[in-house]
């Protein structure tokens, strides 16, 4: 119990992170985009951002299935957590 949960926290937490610096490009990228519409920033930003979230998820999947669930839920958490915090500002 102890060996799965521990991997379960850490891979959960893996995913918070992932996730928080994904909706932080994101948003970043947008207010690139909005405040100067500078087209080449904004889409090497975004590869930047996907290319990070492939590349994490990626390394979390060389662990095994339980691992990339407990990420994908942490990254999701994460995600919802800030476009909430964006919505509320």
């Amino acid at each position: 119990m102890s060996a799965t949960l521990v991997t379960v926290g850490a891979f959960l937490a893996v995913g918070i992170v992932v996730g928080a610096v994904h909706a932080g490009l994101l948003y970043r990228a947008v207010m690139l985009f909005a405040g100067t519409p500078r087209l080449s920033a904004t889409v090497a930003l975004n590869v930047a951002r996907f290319g990070f979230v492939i590349a994490a998820f990626w390394l979390v999947a060389q662990e095994g299935a339980t691992a990339l669930v407990a990420a994908a839920i942490g990254f999701t958490f994460a995600v919802i957590g800030a476009r909430f915090a964006v919505e509320h500002e």
